[in-house]
């Protein structure tokens, strides 16, 4: 909290030294693999995703009616990359005794494909922070 006669007290920044040279580097090639987790995933790998939680459930449908349901989720989860659904998956699997409805996954895929958005932002963000400061000896002043 800073006191300021003119804007009373509020909040400030805080300002991080820049970035050396393999900060930058991880930092950029973090940005790199959020923005690929970001990208919708391949229908193959959410079907075999979706196959190996239904491992986990009861039996109770033929292979025919499973194999028209994970078409059907696959059809769902479209939008989300592989990674996000295969994250919601196990973390239903970890959760709940039932198997998720398509409701449940696409919930808990938006939740995932937020939080890396605002890391990937950040990580951007932290990079153009970075190549506005002047560093010295590796290090801002």
């Amino acid at each position: 909290m800073v006191d300021d006669a003119f804007r009373g007290r509020h909040y400030e920044r805080i300002q991080y030294p820049a970035l050396t040279a393999v900060e930058r580097e991880a930092v950029s090639d973090a940005a790199n693999i959020l923005a690929k987790w970001l990208e919708p995933g391949e229908r193959s790998a959410i079907i075999a995703y979706l196959g190996r939680r239904a491992m986990h459930s009861t039996r109770e449908r033929s292979e025919a009616e499973w194999r028209v349901l994970f078409e059907d989720y696959a059809d769902d989860l479209a939008e989300f990359s592989a990674r996000h659904v295969q994250e919601a998956i196990v973390w239903y699997r970890r959760t709940s005794n039932f198997f998720p409805s398509i409701a449940e996954l696409r919930k808990r895929c938006l939740e995932l494909r937020e939080r890396d958005k605002w890391r990937l932002q950040r990580a951007k963000r932290m990079l153009r922070e970075s190549s506005s400061a002047q560093p010295q000896d590796g290090r801002a002043a």
